[in-house]
């Protein structure tokens, strides 16, 4: 057999093997790839992460129907979407759920509230008519940056302690437990 027989007999075993190791590393550098991406994923959800404040008023009037308005302000510069509010009262007891298609962010360079960034949620509770009345709840917000790319969730405890009876008010002790955004399951 002469060299070039055995060479043109061998290029075929040479060509598969070498297509092999080109798919080995194809396959690695593409697997890089993928997990490179996704960490530029998380990076940037955790630089979209809404974040939410809660404001409350102290003074509440008597006729208020049975419902207390909390305002829910996303700090952040950028919406949240998909915004679910679970409100359960002591003991774990329904009280309210509400889900909001966006709340925008605040525009960087202003001080004000803009209807867009603040929702209002309206929790139903029993009026408070004795100084030393409690009342508890707690609000889990979950939510998502803007382009879905991680789903978050913040919680809220709130306790409100009838203080005093002035001018036909009702004056409350306020005192809010928050925790930071968590990130829970992304989106599929």
């Amino acid at each position: 057999m002469s060299f070039w027989t055995a060479v043109k007999d061998a290029a075929p075993v040479a060509a598969a093997v070498a297509s092999a190791v080109s798919a080995f590393y194809a396959s690695r550098s593409a697997s890089k790839t993928s997990a490179t991406a996704k960490d530029a994923n998380q990076a940037l959800a955790m630089l979209l992460r809404p974040i939410f404040d809660v404001q409350l008023s102290p003074f509440v009037s008597p006729p208020n129907e049975g419902k207390y308005p909390v305002s829910f302000v996303n700090q952040a510069a950028y919406p949240a979407a998909a915004v679910a509010f679970d409100v359960r009262g002591e003991n774990d007891v329904y009280l309210t759920a509400r889900t909001v298609p966006e709340i925008g962010g605040i525009h960087i360079g202003t001080t004000n509230l803009r209807p867009n960034n603040a929702y209002v949620l309206e929790v139903p509770l029993p009026e408070m008519v004795d100084p030393g009345d409690k009342q508890q709840f707690t609000v889990v917000v979950r939510f998502s940056d803007d382009r879905h790319l991680q789903r978050w969730e913040q919680r809220f405890e709130v306790r409100r302690i009838f203080t005093d009876d002035r001018i036909h008010y009702q004056q409350v002790e306020l005192h809010v437990n928050a925790t930071e955004p968590k990130p829970v399951a992304s989106p599929a």
